[in-house]
């Protein structure tokens, strides 16, 4: 929802927020310190304390989520992951008491080894070099030919907006990000109203992506399923934010593209269960990753769209079928509750990264505990790094690789190959396992140097019991390392997906219980900025999906931060403008998530019988005002 603020939960926002007013005698006061840093530099020790808090966040963005609150007794020692660039840096704590009364504060940091962030950003570079594509479609690998998979093509769309979100140094600009998306959904469409699909709505398995030819007459539900999830990541992002030029163009692309897929063609109504193929009685493996994904978004996509008759009492008989779901299994002490068939690892973790499974049981009873495992197998045999998964393998080795515990109880289904997957490995960032996970980059960082190239990231598949590794790098596996890095760091592919209400109804459907709002609201400004000969009114506006609720929109014009300035005022109306002005602005919805704050630079200079004018208009109407 754009809306001015809902004054009626101002105060109530304060209190969540830290903003303008604290009860008597609330917390505090609040420190952090920084006690050490880890031998590899990654991690920051820090000791977070204030007196009568009962919980605690620790993070490098300086709005509040709320998420991932930790108990505070008072006072609390973290070691906290460090995922952004190198060189200083700033960390928030945020506190809160049992009544909603809060406190924060910051400290400085030093950071020699920013890992993630380095890792990240060579991931992007791939997506972002001229060898890896063709006419805004992906090779697939490189080196390697021109087949580009339905999926790889939703993956390669949706990176730059993942790259985009995190405002970096290295990210790419909001030009630069749809003037790419934009060419590979039309290309897509132009398919879409010609024989160059199946049926009029779904996509082949393989193209040709520089004669774009079709490779290959298959049509996989859960390749076009994954291209949908993009689809709808891209959509919300897009929809959350209609001030970024062509940002409705793109939402508009997306719904044309969703709208005809109509998953009734993958569907066996007597057995409740999606195939692989159209008319195919295989079923997919719903613990292994193809189901999570194609049941989740055919019943969102019929919510969305109405394209076929899928409902709530359907799609629940769809998820309870026998052969979808998998025993518990166990690996050293360590026991999941739902074990994929084959213990690889992006098979738990990929669909995670679009439904915040996390946020469900299933992630603390069976994700969790399979990244666990993983860590456990790794340590117990002496290598220094996990992320099993299948993935593009060095020479004479097989595809498929899994570790204990599976569903299978076969080892030589997917063998250990001593090989690991850095896709695979960088989505178990979202984890419980973020350090382990941080610590298992850095080592391969540090002792496989070969295997990571600085505009390209990291090869397919890396040994860690030799020297062997793929000979190529792997869209998808960059794919999924885009979206595990961009998750961890700024929730950008949960928060993009989530903005569609469809989506939220789903997961509220499968999780029996509505998924809690972290989603932060987005805040702009207009006009644009720039130079001006006469002075001007800005006008400030949010949207927060999927709360829909705006609780108080801030700003300041003295250059401090408008989440916890003394001097910052709540908006009620648009702000004239008769000289040079920086206007700082964020925002809050009434679940307590801030808007990253945005910074809006004017320059007015109007001439002297303008500013005159203007100045004289403005007593007129504040003397009406008065008046009145």
């Amino acid at each position: 929802m754009n809306c001015l603020p809902n004054t009626a939960a101002v105060l109530v926002l304060a209190m969540l927020a830290g903003g303008m007013v604290q009860p008597a005698a609330a917390l505090g006061p609040a420190t952090l310190s920084v006690l050490d840093y880890d031998a590899s530099g990654v991690v920051v020790v820090a000791r977070a304390a204030c007196p009568g808090a009962t919980q605690v966040r620790v993070s490098e963005r300086q709005n509040l989520i709320q998420r991932d609150w930790l108990a505070c007794p008072g006072a609390v020692t973290q070691n906290y992951v460090w995922l952004g660039p190198a060189g200083t840096g700033t960390l928030y704590a945020f506190f809160r008491d049992a009544t909603g009364a809060s406190a924060r504060t910051q400290v400085a940091v030093q950071i020699t080894n920013a890992v993630i962030d380095r890792a990240f950003a060579a991931t992007y570079s791939y997506f972002n070099d001229s060898r890896t594509a063709i006419d805004y479609l992906p090779l697939g690998y490189y080196p390697a030919g021109y087949h580009c998979n339905t999926t790889e093509i939703g993956l390669w769309a949706l990176s730059h907006v993942l790259a985009f979100d995190q405002a970096r140094a290295w990210s790419p600009s909001w030009g630069t990000t749809s003037s790419r998306i934009y060419h590979t959904l039309t290309t897509l469409l132009q398919w879409l109203q010609t024989n160059k699909v199946y049926q009029s709505q779904a996509f082949y398995q393989f193209y040709n992506c520089d004669t774009r030819a079709v490779l290959n007459y298959n049509v996989p539900s859960v390749d076009n399923a994954l291209l949908d999830v993009c689809l709808y990541t891209i959509y919300g992002y897009c929809a959350q934010r209609p001030y970024l030029q062509g940002a409705d163009t793109l939402t508009n692309l997306c719904a044309r593209l969703l709208r005809p897929r109509n998953y009734s063609l993958w569907y066996t109504q007597s057995t409740h269960r999606f195939g692989w193929l159209p008319g195919s009685p295989s079923s997919c493996d719903f613990y292994s990753g193809e189901n999570r994904v194609i049941n989740f978004i055919a019943r969102a996509s019929a919510l969305q769209f109405g394209t076929w008759n899928f409902s709530s009492n359907e799609f629940a008989l769809s998820l309870q079928h026998p052969s979808l779901r998998k025993e518990t299994r166990s690996y050293d002490g360590i026991t999941v509750q739902a074990c994929n068939w084959d213990g690889t690892l992006f098979t738990y973790l990929l669909p995670a990264m679009f439904f915040n499974e996390m946020a469900m049981a299933y992630g603390a009873n069976s994700i969790d505990p399979a990244v666990a495992c993983q860590v456990r197998y790794m340590r117990n045999l002496g290598r220094r790094a996990f992320g099993i998964s299948d993935g593009p393998p060095p020479a004479g080795l097989s595809y498929t690789m899994g570790c204990p515990p599976r569903a299978s109880d076969n080892p030589d289904n997917d063998p250990d190959t001593g090989c690991v997957n850095p896709g695979a490995l960088a989505m178990a960032l979202v984890t419980a396992a973020r350090r382990e996970t941080a610590a298992a980059v850095d080592a391969l960082l540090t002792n496989v140097p070969a295997a990571f190239v600085a505009d390209l990231g990291f090869r397919g598949t890396i040994s860690v019991t030799s020297a062997a590794m793929a000979t190529v790098w792997s869209e998808l596996d960059n794919g999924h390392a885009m979206l595990g890095y961009a998750n961890a760091c700024n929730e950008t592919g949960w928060n993009g997906m989530y903005a569609t209400p469809a989506i939220v109804q789903t997961h509220t459907e499968i999780a029996g219980t509505a998924p809690t709002d972290f989603t932060p609201p987005v805040v702009w400004a207009t006009p644009a900025v720039g130079a001006y000969d006469h002075p001007i009114d800005v006008a400030l506006a949010a949207q927060d999906t999927p709360g829909g609720s705006i609780a108080a929109i801030w700003y300041t014009l003295d250059n401090t931060d408008p989440l916890t300035s003394a001097t910052r005022l709540v908006y009620t109306g648009t702000i004239p403008l008769f000289a040079d002005a920086v206007v700082r602005i964020s925002a809050a919805d009434i679940a307590g998530n801030e808007a990253r704050p945005q910074i809006y630079a004017y320059q007015v200079v109007p001439e002297p019988a303008l500013l005159l004018a203007a100045v004289l208009l403005t007593a007129a109407c504040m003397r009406a005002r008065w008046v009145a």
